[in-house]
């Protein structure tokens, strides 16, 4: 994210040259330990959370809404359409992450990404190709 919304190359370059020392932060670790947070939410609200991984979302929201509803108690036959879903709204520059952060980062978060993988049985498929990618 930090990446993406860097404006110059100068920017990116600083985050590239610090990227060992953001990852250590504790700020860092704490909004990227996914399982952690699971816990901490779950442990305050049991059964009473959905948990969505934003890859499905992006992929197919008129199913993450009908099983939003059905999840809060709403007819899913009334949900938006695919139309009224897809209209982006606030984008930002997409910016390609380079290859070595994507390395070091994805190598940083393989036990997460595993823990994810053996509670919910999945992880997105772009989770697990890039740390494929990264272990072979």
């Amino acid at each position: 994210m930090d990446f993406r919304r860097s404006k110059t190359d100068a920017e990116r370059e600083w985050l590239q040259r610090n990227l060992d020392r953001r990852i250590q932060a504790p700020d860092f670790l704490a909004r990227a330990d996914y399982p952690s947070i699971i816990d901490r939410w779950e442990r305050h609200l049991p059964e009473r959370l959905l948990w969505a991984y934003i890859e499905d979302v992006r992929a197919d929201p008129v199913r993450f809404m009908r099983q939003l509803r059905e999840f809060i108690g709403l007819d899913p036959a009334l949900s938006p359409t695919h139309a009224q879903l897809s209209a982006q709204i606030a984008t930002g520059q997409d910016q390609a992450m380079p290859g070595e952060i994507r390395e070091r980062l994805t190598q940083h978060f393989a036990p997460a990404i595993a823990e994810m993988e053996r509670r919910y049985g999945r992880v997105p498929e772009s989770w697990q190709s890039t740390a494929t990618e990264i272990v072979s």
